[in-house]
């Protein structure tokens, strides 16, 4: 796959000797093409479902140190800092562990650690608690990950587009829906119940995996020295520009769901916040359906770009059917990033060492993330939600343009 060579437009490539009359199809056509792959029907369904417990996971121990263990909200914050910390350094390590040892290894290490630390949780004091966090974040399902590298396994690279769009669809819808059902599960249940039912969640999610067992890599003959390759051989400037995308794009998106927070209810208006998370949602699908339906499209970092200026007009916001309207721009450049992201990173990545570079690429998903959520609250407090959102949106277009540059140093 490193092979290959790549077009300076950042497209894929197209395969050696493909005619016209064997492009891929476009619009609506090109989603039952991709969905009537042997195994890619079966592949997107389970990987929805098992976002939930990931998705729902954070909110959840944030909560369950606030309301159960009676902590206060900074305390909560260093939780969840601790967890996001252990998914940043656990999911190239689980991505090493796949590309070394196979998938049902990797699948048995963390689904038994999920299954063990959460039946366990509920009875953690704070201190303990805060190991057990760290645990389940090193030692946490890299969905995405498997995911990403079944998709660009299994399905040819003429029709990943829209198999990578269905997939940042779903990866913005169920981030979305996952923290509301964490947060009822704690307000509703006892706590030794809801903490145990997430976990289960994790334990059925391993499980499905499991049972579906996707291919992890295009041949079978380079399994004996998965995993061994040195960094050097593969971490171009290419592939540190698709990690940078990952970082922005999360940077963009964390960022702007946390001004708007703070936006609406420093207006009043915060009972306003679930319209216009629907709205946000529904155009966050519309612009993934878009996106996998066009035979082509501008590139990676245009695309963190337009994200970025469509970011920008939020600053003017003031009421929450303006931050609505304003919304839906944002939202259509939401998951098209994701979806360029995903597929470049199939492009790129050795068939050898796909596991620990898309876990590297999970890991800036979480440092864009862990970044936003600090910065966004100093610029909330020190000036205005309104500022905040503006000047957030300013980095994220330098961001894509130093993106743009280290693409280029690898052509």
């Amino acid at each position: 796959m490193s092979t290959v060579e790549h077009p300076p437009s950042g497209e894929p490539p197209l395969d050696p000797g493909r005619s016209a009359e064997s492009a891929p199809p476009a619009g609506l056509a090109a989603y039952r093409r991709v969905l009537g792959l042997p195994g890619v029907r079966s592949l997107l369904t389970v990987a929805c479902i098992a976002r939930f417990p990931p998705t729902a996971t954070l909110i959840a121990l944030t909560l369950h140190a606030v309301v159960n263990l009676d902590r206060s909200y900074y305390e909560a914050g260093v939780v969840a800092a601790i967890y996001i910390t252990g998914r940043a350094i656990g999911s190239p390590l689980m991505g090493l562990l796949l590309d070394r040892r196979g998938l049902h290894t990797m699948l048995a290490v963390t689904t038994g650690a999920q299954l063990l630390v959460w039946m366990a949780l509920p009875w953690f004091t704070f201190p303990v608690l805060l190991v057990g966090v760290l645990t389940i974040g090193v030692l946490a399902l890299p969905v995405s990950s498997l995911v990403r590298q079944a998709v660009g396994v299994i399905v040819p690279s003429k029709h990943q587009r829209p198999a990578f769009a269905v997939d940042a669809i779903a990866v913005d819808v169920v981030h979305i829906i996952g923290p509301a059902v964490g947060t009822l599960l704690i307000l509703q249940l006892e706590p030794g119940i809801a903490l145990r039912l997430i976990g289960i969640c994790w334990g059925a999610a391993g499980f499905a995996l499991w049972r579906l067992n996707p291919p992890m890599r295009v041949g079978a003959a380079t399994a004996a020295r998965a995993g061994r390759r040195r960094i050097a051989h593969w971490l171009t400037p290419g592939l540190g520009a698709v990690f940078l995308s990952a970082s922005a794009r999360a940077f963009l998106v964390y960022s702007t769901e946390l001004t708007l927070i703070a936006g609406l209810q420093s207006a009043g208006q915060a009972d306003y916040l679930t319209i216009v998370y629907a709205a946000w949602c529904v155009a966050a699908v519309a612009g993934g359906l878009g996106y996998g339906m066009v035979p082509r499209h501008p590139g990676l970092f245009t695309l963190i770009a337009a994200l970025a200026l469509t970011t920008f007009p939020l600053g003017l916001a003031t009421q929450w059917w303006v931050y609505l309207i304003l919304l839906i721009p944002a939202g259509l450049f939401s998951a098209p990033p994701i979806a360029s992201g995903s597929q470049r990173l199939s492009e790129l990545a050795p068939d050898d060492s796909r596991g620990v570079i898309s876990g590297l690429y999970d890991s800036s998903i979480a440092i864009g993330a862990g970044v936003a959520a600090p910065l966004a609250g100093l610029l909330i407090d020190g000036t205005s939600p309104q500022l905040a959102i503006s000047t957030i949106a300013v980095c994220g277009i330098a961001l894509a343009g130093a993106g743009s540059v280290l693409a280029r140093q690898s052509r």
